[in-house]
């Protein structure tokens, strides 16, 4: 699993470079020792400057933890939050703008089908209300 993580980042640098039509791989390596653990089902989202990974499974279940990886600085950094969804794999994920919206998904015995808004700019998560 370990190497899925290496392919998402690459292709997530490569998208960044769609708007000069410089299209290439570049291998990233992280600085550092602290890195996230090897997962699958998961999401991740990007900026300019950064790249944000939430939620899958991992070797010992279902995950809720976030990451964000500089690519300034090549490094990771866990974040921690009070108020986040709770640990689910297989959701729906997307970027509109400034926000990353999470969606539905599955945890260890339970479908999930809340949603959640993650505002990159002041990196807080704000579940939604959604009515029918």
């Amino acid at each position: 699993m370990s190497g899925s993580l290496i392919i998402i980042v690459l292709a997530a640098v490569c998208i960044s470079h769609v708007a000069s039509q410089n299209l290439h791989w570049q291998e990233r390596t992280p600085r550092g020792d602290l890195k996230p653990p090897a997962r699958r089902y998961s999401a991740l989202a990007w900026t300019p400057i950064s790249l944000y990974l939430f939620g899958g499974e991992g070797e010992d279940g279902v995950l809720g933890d976030m990451w964000e990886f500089s690519l300034l600085t090549d490094e990771w950094t866990e974040l921690n939050f009070v108020i986040k969804p709770s640990p689910r794999y297989g959701f729906v994920a997307g970027v509109i703008g400034n926000y990353w919206y999470i969606s539905h998904g599955r945890d260890d015995s339970n479908v999930l089908s809340d949603t959640w808004v993650f505002d990159i700019d002041t990196e807080q998560w704000e579940q939604l209300n959604i009515t029918e």
